[in-house]
């Protein structure tokens, strides 16, 4: 490489592409005896798809009230997903803590107004399952805790079944972002 500190290029090489450029053609390189050529490592054979289970170390902050509250409150909450996939290990605990992070970034909840802080534990798993398999990802959330005076809690509430249940739900119930939000980016490029 040539000298790169910009205060030694004189104005008349400002960074404009009409300026000549004075340099001499660098020489092509020799082509490598073919003889001295290490065989390339071979690709690592496809996993079966399983699930594997992570406990995320992050704890995430969720904004969230109730509907018509006026502030919203933050309050933290730490997950164990488990994630399908046929990633190696090393790849996929990768791949589902960044998607992780992505999903709480720039995020909101609007919940009913009688839903407090353990029913906003139900909510975010609703909304990160849908929206992370939405992105590509299969993957459910095993558990969803938060803190309440000091202890860790979290809702024994079944997923919905009753489709017309979920509906009236949802119809009070949403999840905003109010800035970019990678995992909406991905779902709108898969569409």
């Amino acid at each position: 490489l040539k000298d790169v500190n910009p205060e030694s290029y004189s104005d008349e090489h400002n960074g404009n592409p009409d300026t000549p450029n004075d340099d001499e053609p660098d020489e092509p390189d020799e082509p490598d005896d073919p003889g001295d050529d290490e065989p390339d490592e071979p690709d690592q054979p496809e996993k079966d798809e399983r699930a594997i289970v992570v406990e995320m170390a992050d704890v995430y902050p969720v904004m969230w009230k109730p509907y018509g509250a006026g502030k919203f409150r933050t309050d933290e909450v730490q997950i164990v997903v488990k994630y399908r996939t046929k990633e190696y290990a090393e790849d996929a605990v990768e791949a589902i803590t960044l998607g992780t992070a992505q999903f709480f970034t720039n995020r909101a909840f609007i919940l009913k107004q009688t839903d407090d802080v353990v029913d906003m534990t139900f909510w975010v798993r609703h909304f990160y399952e849908m929206l992370m398999r939405r992105a590509g990802y299969k993957v459910t959330i095993e558990l969803i805790t938060t803190e309440v005076d000091g202890k860790t809690v979290s809702l024994d509430k079944k997923r919905g079944t009753a489709l017309s249940n979920i509906r009236r739900m949802l119809s009070s119930i949403s999840t905003l972002t109010f800035a970019e939000n990678t995992i909406e980016q991905k779902i709108i490029s898969k569409n």
